[in-house]
């Protein structure tokens, strides 16, 4: 689960570049590698974390490397983090979905170009056209498509 949110967060901080070029978290990237019990549990999606002028990491919102040992993030604190993100740059959006039964807020980020985060009812709007076909023909189809942009899902819990 450690790993998964781990990946999580460097998928976020991964495609929230700002205009500058990324360096690595030197200090990261070592401790890392020490926190790993064995090789076979390391993998080069994992071992670095970019960081960009602007836009916070993990750390700089948590005050601490996720995946550090005996710390795990809760909902709140990565709630905390998406906020802080999508506050740092256009390329990202927070959308609450509702309430657990426990009643936390449920989250949905949105990563992605500026343009498309601009435009996502827009996007919505034709993936919706497609999962309701009715009335659509073959060329309204191909029409929407060519306009259209995959979502990609990931979910953690």
């Amino acid at each position: 689960m450690r790993i998964f949110r781990l990946s999580l967060f460097l998928f976020a901080a991964t495609f929230c570049y700002a205009q500058s070029k990324p360096v690595s978290d030197e200090e990261f990237a070592r401790l890392v590698k020490e926190w790993t019990t064995k090789p076979e549990f390391m993998t080069p999606l994992v071992d670095h974390l970019p960081k960009v002028a602007g836009v916070p990491s993990p750390k700089d919102v948590l005050g601490y490397y996720v995946g550090a040992p005996k710390k795990l993030t809760n909902t709140d604190g990565l709630a905390r983090y998406y906020r802080a993100l999508a506050a740092a740059t256009p390329r990202v959006k927070v959308f609450e979905a509702g309430l657990t039964d426990e009643g936390r807020k449920c989250l949905v980020i949105a990563v992605a170009d500026e343009n498309t985060i601009r435009n996502l009812d827009t996007y919505k709007g034709y993936l919706a056209k497609l999962a309701d076909p009715r009335g659509l023909t073959d060329t309204g189809a191909k029409a929407i498509i060519a306009q259209a942009k995959p979502i990609y899902f990931l979910f953690g819990g």
